[in-house]
């Protein structure tokens, strides 16, 4: 599912380039017991036309995101 979400999103289309996406585990978010959500973190490296120059990182900023997903209750 991932591989196919980054596909459609084209990112690297847009010279975004996908470094790491190691950060991910399942979780129970509320103490049941169960594992009931998901983490998932991301970095990538992304141009910058401002950023990278400003930072000293060329002309492109490494970005982390972590998205958390959880099994909605009935």
């Amino acid at each position: 599912m991932w591989n196919q979400n980054v596909v459609s999103l084209k990112f690297s289309e847009k010279g975004v380039s996908i470094v790491d996406t190691s950060n991910h585990e399942a979780f129970d978010s509320n103490g049941d017991g169960f594992l009931d959500a998901y983490r998932w973190g991301v970095t990538a490296n992304i141009p910058s036309l401002l950023a990278g120059p400003l930072t000293g990182t060329g002309n492109e900023i490494t970005v982390t995101r972590v998205a958390e997903s959880k099994v909605r209750e009935p």
